[in-house]
């Protein structure tokens, strides 16, 4: 006699979330839950998703039906609160259980039939809303749950919802069922949640029952005590061999003999909660549900694979920012798999009902194309063994609507997975000694489950070295030790001898102690050698430095990073003039000194303009021109302010595109300070790779989690000019009480910047990046062992660093924002700050010298001003506003008269570029002076 099982699969206790591949939508109604109950193939392909929305003025039962590619056709609500089951009826109709009725509907999504579920208005039955509906192989209804006295009950309905029977089940226990499945002999499977009188934690029941109701019998599953385990899904095994059960629990997959007997029991990963499971064509079975994710908490969706003896087949995490929840999954007639869930995000602002398809192995696209970047010394195309890899070099891989991104690793690998027809893969290499001159044929896949491997080669622009160097850290706080991170590498084509870098502190901090050694060249001043760099080695060194308690709070401090050999080795620019800028910043007694001079081997081609900005106001907007060996030497007052210099280099020279320097703190101001906060405004002139600058301002307490954004920008809209690249700080702390093993940071990538322009820069520990859906950034640091801060506050601390540049098309006042979740092991997520970024043009302020109320701030810009002109009041009212424009000579070129308002435009009109002198009259008074430029 052939032996009959069962399988129960025992879970652990939380939220319900699933996930899958193919493809994925979103839809976003109006709903009290999100969820999606019970999935069903609808007869033209496509699929109907039970859930709840509200189309009128309350929540409903809902059904969304969907196309083959999960397009939205159309939302109907039905009677009841909440669209519990559908499955179809063998006339072609569909039986539609909601939590009050059952609705029979026809293809269209009309209603044929509407019955109410017996004894649910007068609670004698309480039905278990989430899997404790089944069909039978007749069309049958099976309906599970308990009564008001705490017995499991089971109803069973034609497919009109009409009685046919109802049983209870008495039992000592508190008990109501919460899965159900029927075999091929008409016997029904009850999973029951049993709780003893007077415990806290409940059990698994399984209970065997003939098609008229009456027990065969009744199994209980083994339970540790500590947990409240419930079966919550059903499914028979090839109709009559076992059944597999889903539930909450401790996750622990079951076999019993169809006798109720238990043959073995092993235990799932602690990790996982599932929450549905189905069988495939194949006979195995596919469990979904949440995954906590490798020691993170954040609930990933997974798809588990097992064959008849629990052994795994396959398994698949799918990680997104949001909190992702699945509550069904359905085989589709093309053998793959169809999930659907809720997705709600990190702050529990919003949410939507999504679904998701898969192919039978749980993928989006079951193509893969996979390689390695290379550099290609010989220039033949091919990859030699004795040539090396590029770790962190971006690839796209693109068609028509569809777009892929990876970074290698650091050996240089990639994997994408991809649709079927024809891709292009683009490489965007992170030097400009690196080339695609190579030709690449598009990758074709005519099929599924095809992998193409291919070896990306870059071409030598040149043969030589080039050196890059990033400096970073996560804070400096005052009077404290802080820690900087060196990262370095060559991102060159040959091989670099004699490297060291040459580290300048800024003079409020002292060199305490580094992890290879240095030499003191002069004071403030230091070397680490390197010593050799081979084609991509990279390589990282400490430094602890303490900030002088002189300092002022909030006082920036600027500290520069130079790796040498810093030969660039490109040609020159076709019609480059030879000239070369370089720029001075000193402050000395009782001036501030900026001067510019031309070290190069030629005159400028043409007249440059700089601009000097005190504090956020534009001071000065000038012209020069220097030949040869020429300088010209700018002076200002040390009264404390924090003065910017910055001017374009000269047209075709090699390295950086402008020239920057910033002094804060020369001299005091009238107060006998300073003013602070002003030199992360603008950006800094060290897009050079062999340079870096960090100037940091210094802080007391602080937020260990956070974002932030160099330049900040201006304002508090942080605008930038267009073509700014960005560069983002990642930081993190361990506050909690024990050390953590695993960090990720989940990034979601702005739209509006360039994925391609990507450039991981330096980090506190070495960590994975990859790109996943909707590309949002993953920096994994595995085995990172972050001591928490009241053991080792400064062990504690870590960052991450990248810089990435924004798209071209973007429009004046787009912005940017971006934030992050940092994960520490299992607890929850760390939701940063968000910082902001402003595209812009015009926005500095004009200088007005002369105030002549007290209290008024007033503003005027922008500046320098073409076509209009905004002058802005705080802390003054009037009737009438008058403005007055006069050029260098004295004589009133422009007059406006107008009531007075909070913010007054001037129009002009042409006027000669310059700059001109600028008088503010209200109600007749002079109010404020200042001077203007039109450019």
């Amino acid at each position: 006699m052939k032996t009959q099982y069962i399988y129960f699969l025992l879970f652990s206790f939380l939220t319900l979330q699933l996930t899958g591949q193919g493809w994925r939508q979103t839809y976003n109604f109006p709903s009290n839950s999100y969820r999606v109950y019970s999935l069903a193939q609808h007869p033209d392909g496509g699929y109907l998703a039970a859930t709840s929305a509200s189309l009128t003025t309350s929540f409903n039962a809902a059904i969304l039906k969907t196309t083959a590619e999960g397009d939205s056709v159309w939302l109907k609500s039905y009677p009841g609160g909440n669209g519990i089951f559908i499955a179809e009826n063998t006339d072609g109709t569909f039986s539609f259980v909601t939590d009050e009725y059952v609705n029979v509907i026809d293809t269209e999504g009309e209603v044929v039939s509407t019955a109410a579920i017996p004894e649910t208005d007068n609670f004698d039955f309480l039905f278990t809303a989430n899997q404790a509906v089944a069909s039978t192989g007749n069309g049958d209804l099976l309906l599970g749950g308990h009564n008001n006295t705490g017995h499991a009950m089971i109803t069973r309905l034609n497919p009109a919802g009409q009685e046919i029977w109802t049983r209870t089940f008495p039992h000592p226990n508190e008990e109501e069922v919460h899965a159900l499945a029927e075999d091929e002999a008409g016997n029904i499977y009850l999973g029951l949640q049993s709780t003893p009188p007077g415990e806290q934690f409940s059990t698994r029941i399984v209970l065997k029952v003939d098609s008229d109701g009456n027990t065969l019998w009744r199994t209980e599953l083994p339970n540790d005590g500590n947990a409240s385990d419930t079966p919550d899904g059903i499914v028979v095994m090839n109709g009559t061999e076992g059944i597999i059960i889903v539930g909450s629990g401790v996750p622990q997959i079951s076999r019993l003999s169809t006798d109720g007997n238990l043959l073995w029991s092993d235990a799932l990963s602690s990790s996982y909660s599932p929450s549905s499971i189905v069988e495939d064509q194949e006979g195995n079975f596919t469990i979904t549900g949440v995954q906590v994710s490798n020691g993170i908490y954040r609930n990933d969706i997974f798809l588990l694979n097992l064959d008849e003896n629990g052994n795994h087949n396959w398994e698949h995490t799918y990680t997104r920012l949001e909190f992702e929840g699945g509550d069904a999954i359905l085989p589709t007639v093309d053998a793959g798999f169809l999930i659907g869930g809720n997705t709600v995000s990190q702050d529990f602002s919003s949410g939507s009902m999504f679904l998701m398809k898969t192919d039978a192995f749980g993928n989006l696209f079951t193509n893969q194309v996979s390689g390695q970047v290379f550099l290609d010394l010989n220039n033949n195309c091919q990859k030699e063994d004795t040539e090396p890899t590029l770790p962190n070099t971006g690839l796209t891989l693109t068609k028509p609507g569809f777009e892929s991104i990876a970074i290698t690793d650091t050996a240089g690998r990639f994997t994408m997975q991809a649709d079927t027809g024809a891709f292009n893969l683009t490489p965007f290499f992170n030097s400009p000694y690196y080339a695609s001159e190579c030709p690449m044929d598009a990758l074709a896949f005519s099929g599924f489950f095809d992998t193409l491997s291919i070896d990306v080669p870059a071409t030598p622009v040149v043969y030589c070295p080039l050196l890059q160097v990033n400096l970073s850290t996560p804070f400096l706080r005052r009077c404290f030790s802080n820690t900087y991170t060196v990262d370095y590498c060559n991102i060159g084509t040959a091989s670099a001898g004699n490297v060291h870098v040459e580290i300048t502190l800024d003079p409020f901090l002292e060199l305490q102690e580094a992890s290879i050694p240095f030499e003191e060249l002069s004071p403030g001043r230091y070397k680490f050698d390197v010593e050799n760099l081979d084609i991509g080695q990279c390589g990282r060194f400490n430094m602890t430095v303490l900030v002088s308690c002189e300092a002022e709070l909030g006082q920036s401090h600027c500290t520069e990073a130079h790796i040498f050999p810093d030969d660039l080795c490109l040609p020159p620019v076709p019609g480059y003039s030879g000239a070369f800028l370089e720029l001075e910043a000193l402050c000395l007694d009782t001036t501030a000194f900026f001067r510019i001079q031309n070290t190069g081997d030629g005159d400028m081609a043409a007249p440059l303009e700089y601009i000097v900005i005190e504090d956020a106001v534009l001071l000065q907007q000038e012209t020069y021109d220097l030949t040869q060996g020429q300088e010209t030497l700018l002076t200002f007052p040390a009264n404390g302010s924090t003065y910017y210099f910055n001017t374009p280099q000269e047209p075709g020279a090699p390295g950086a595109d402008f020239l920057s320097a910033v002094l804060e703190g020369c001299g005091t101001n009238s107060d006998g300070g300073f003013s602070t906060g002003f030199v992360n405004i603008f950006p800094q002139s060290d897009s050079d790779p062999w340079l870096d600058i960090d100037c940091r301002e210094n802080i007391g307490s602080f937020d260990p989690n956070d974002i932030q954004v160099f330049p900040k920008g201006y304002g508090p809209e942080g605008q930038v000019e267009p073509g700014t690249t960005l560069e983002y700080l990642i930081r993190f702390q361990n506050t909690g009480t024990d050390t953590a093993f695993t960090v990720e940071i989940l990034n979601p990538f702005p739209p509006e910047l360039n994925l391609s322009t990507l450039q991981p820069l330096g980090s506190s520990h070495d960590y994975k990046l990859t790109v996943l859906e909707d590309n949002l950034l993953s920096f994994r640091f595995d085995n990172i062992l972050l001591p928490d801060s009241t053991t080792n506050l400064e062990a504690s601390q870590g960052y991450v660093r990248y810089r990435a540049e924004h798209r071209e098309e973007l429009p004046l006042g787009t912005t940017i924002e971006n934030d992050a979740a940092i994960y520490f092991d299992f607890n929850e997520p760390i939701f940063t700050n968000t910082a902001l970024t402003t595209i812009d043009e015009n926005f500095i302020l004009v200088n007005m010298e002369e105030i002549y109320v007290p209290g008024l701030s007033l503003n005027a810009y922008p500046n320098p001003f073409t076509d209009f002109l905004n002058i802005s009041f705080d802390g003054l009212s009037g009737n009438t506003v008058q403005i007055l424009i006069y050029n260098t000579e004295g004589k009133l070129v422009r007059q406006l008269e107008q009531p007075f308002a909070p913010v007054v435009t001037l129009r002009p009109g042409a006027m000669p570029n310059g700059q001109y002198a600028l008088q503010v009259w209200v109600d007749q008074k002079l109010t404020a002076a200042g001077t203007i430029i039109n450019h």
